[in-house]
């Protein structure tokens, strides 16, 4: 099955209700197999939903198409105002994304039009709430200059490198460089870690990956 088969699959089975009772329909669908990634964006008369897959994992942002700032909310932030709590896998893992699916009602209510300012006055103080309790991750692999992938996104550093993170119980972990096949460390607890080391195998022997706790800022 390729990354947009994929999607396509987990978008038609998540997505459901909205299509059958909420007017939704395909806006646009883009794959790219040579990546590989793949990108969906479903839509009714007011709100538009976006999923981005790739080897990492798949991103989903919500917005209202009448909020003159077109701003997206990412689907982790709004299933912490829904379920208040955080999880960073809410499509792939088989409770959350029934959760989300008969429970569509609850997120499309907070991009509503009468609910719209309200929801942002909610994320601003989260966000703000997010930022005082990030803390420094190191990254760390060999060889260097790898791109770092949290949740499915990229991240703009590359490794050795340090990047503030939420402290989420599990982050997904993927690492790539040219050349190399890409380096999945899977859901990594770095909630109580704040150093990520992985190294590639070579001549037939398994990846190396290790977290620990390190006293201080990792450098």
């Amino acid at each position: 099955m390729t990354t947009g088969e994929g999607l396509r699959k987990l978008v038609n089975k998540v997505c459901e209700p909205l299509f059958r009772a909420h007017g939704f329909r395909l806006v646009k669908f883009t794959e790219d197999r040579a990546l590989p990634v793949a990108n969906c964006v479903i839509a009714s008369d007011s709100i538009e939903i976006y999923f981005g897959r790739e080897p990492g994992g798949t991103g989903v942002a919500i917005r209202n198409l009448h909020d003159s700032e077109q701003r997206w909310i990412d689907l982790e932030y709004a299933w912490r105002l829904v379920r208040g709590e955080w999880s960073t896998s809410i499509v792939e893992d088989p409770a959350n994304s029934a959760y989300l699916r008969d429970h569509w009602d609850a997120f499309l209510d907070l991009l509503s039009d009468a609910n719209l300012d309200g929801t942002y006055a909610q994320l601003d103080r989260l966000k703000t709430e997010s930022s005082r309790l990030s803390w420094g991750v190191a990254f760390k692999t060999e060889p260097d200059f790898a791109e770092v992938y949290l949740n499915g996104r990229r991240m703009p550093e590359r490794t050795p490198c340090c990047i503030g993170i939420t402290p989420l119980d599990f982050v997904d972990v993927v690492f790539k460089k040219e050349g190399l096949p890409d380096l999945v460390c899977g859901k990594l607890d770095l909630k109580l870690n704040n150093r990520v080391f992985a190294k590639w195998g070579r001549d037939g022997q398994p990846n190396e990956v290790t977290i620990s706790a390190v006293p201080g800022i990792p450098d």
